[in-house]
């Protein structure tokens, strides 16, 4: 955004209508964002909520706009004060097709910049400078890497708590996701909200004095990560970001083998909680459409409690991905 200060005549801000059409002027220093930087240039200032618009080039004027009220302060009833169309009447004269545009013209930003544009355009006079407002756009992407997903399995000997040893197996992943931006940061904010699947491979042993027990976990979670990022420096692209994680089972593979001394062994299913919820977080960079991140995340039990000797169990899920923004 380009800025510059001046000294200038112009209404002052105002805190409630009056009865006077004409403008009151006072003499200040102020800084107008540049909005147009040419022969004729065109200034904007947003003050106290009010809008002032600005044209010239060695001399800045105002252009002229003032709503008032008709019959006295107390009625309600109000009349404009447009002198703003004279001014530009007056400025393209020497092209008259824009005569009937700015009879029709209203006191906004958008409209009176557009009609400078054309005028510049017919008159073929070059810009120095042009304002172009950032729109920040929402983000689709898709990304693939690999996850550990460790299962802290806990269980109960009838005196003390133990974890159960596990062997975890590195897995490949997929997602996709839709970032938007936070209003008024700038985008230094985003909602992430991103879908996945998280696969646990992890085998279980447990042994004691009457038998062996081992599981083979094998399951598959959909989970949506929704998620608040923080661009940290916005040069380098960097971002950490924290959030809610929900995890929902597709599929169940996962079986337990139990061989207890003197019988025969026992393979049987092994029941996985249907639904996971939990946090996540995680910190990474972005170079033009690409991003790299390293994410954790860790859910509540991962069994039900019905066919594991597991008195109490979470997923800790390390990840790596590497994403590519399409939209």
């Amino acid at each position: 955004m380009f800025v510059q200060s001046y000294q200038l005549t112009g209404p002052p801000a105002l805190s409630a209508l009056d009865a006077d059409p004409a403008p009151r002027m006072q003499l200040d220093t102020v800084y107008l964002q540049v909005l147009i930087q040419a022969e004729t240039s065109f200034f904007k200032l947003q003050q106290n909520n009010q809008l002032h618009l600005f044209i010239g080039s060695d001399s800045i004027r105002p252009l002229i706009y003032k709503r008032f009220v008709k019959d006295g302060v107390s009625s309600n009833k109000f009349i404009e004060n447009n002198r703003f169309r004279q001014q530009l009447l007056a400025l393209t004269i020497d092209c008259p097709q824009f005569q009937q545009r700015i009879l029709k013209l209203s006191y906004n930003e958008k409209p009176i910049h557009k009609l400078l544009m054309d005028y510049l355009l017919c008159k073929k006079i070059e810009t120095n400078f042009l304002f172009k407002p950032e729109h920040i756009r929402p983000q689709i992407y898709v990304a693939a890497g690999i996850q550990y997903a460790s299962p802290n399995l806990i269980g109960f000997d009838g005196f003390y708590f133990f974890t159960y040893p596990s062997t975890v197996n590195w897995v490949p992943t997929i997602a996709g996701g839709l970032n938007l931006p936070i209003p008024y940061s700038k985008g230094g904010l985003w909602f992430v909200n991103e879908l996945g699947l998280r696969k646990i491979d992890a085998q279980v042993n447990y042994s004691n004095r009457n038998g062996i027990w081992d599981w083979d976990l094998q399951a598959t979670h959909l989970r949506l990560h929704s998620m608040v990022r923080w661009n940290i420096l916005k040069k380098e692209r960097l971002f950490i970001q924290v959030g809610i994680s929900n995890g929902f089972l597709l599929a169940n593979n996962s079986t337990e083998v139990k061989s207890i001394l003197g019988q025969t062994p026992v393979i049987q299913t092994v029941k996985i909680r249907s639904y996971q919820a939990g946090y996540a977080g995680g910190i990474g960079g972005t170079y033009k459409r690409f991003t790299l991140e390293a994410r954790y995340d860790q859910n509540n039990s991962l069994n039900p409690g019905t066919s594991f000797r597991f008195s109490g169990s979470n997923v800790k899920t390390f990840g790596l991905t590497l994403g590519y923004r399409i939209l």
